[in-house]
């Protein structure tokens, strides 16, 4: 797991500089790269009723891990803590 600034893929990384600093946790890498944790707030789990870290961009669910997802100019970058898988 590693942890730090968000900063993933470089297109992600241009996007979020000029958003706020926020401390996170990840595993993986690449396509396989998922958030754990932001500031103090860590996934749940995998069942029910449990939450986690959703990447959306704009107003969908993004289909790619924040690790290879390409931001374009314009896009709007935010992440849920939610129960349900891209909803």
């Amino acid at each position: 797991m590693a942890s730090g600034f968000l900063r993933p893929s470089r297109r992600f990384r241009q996007c979020c500089q000029w958003g706020q600093n926020l401390t996170f946790s990840y595993s993986g890498s690449g396509a396989s790269a998922f958030v754990t944790r932001i500031d103090e707030v860590a996934n749940e789990g995998g069942s029910g009723a449990k939450k986690n870290w959703q990447l959306w961009v704009n107003t969908s669910y993004a289909d790619k891990s924040f690790g290879v997802y390409e931001v374009q100019p314009l896009d709007v970058v935010f992440w849920r803590f939610t129960t349900q898988a891209g909803k």
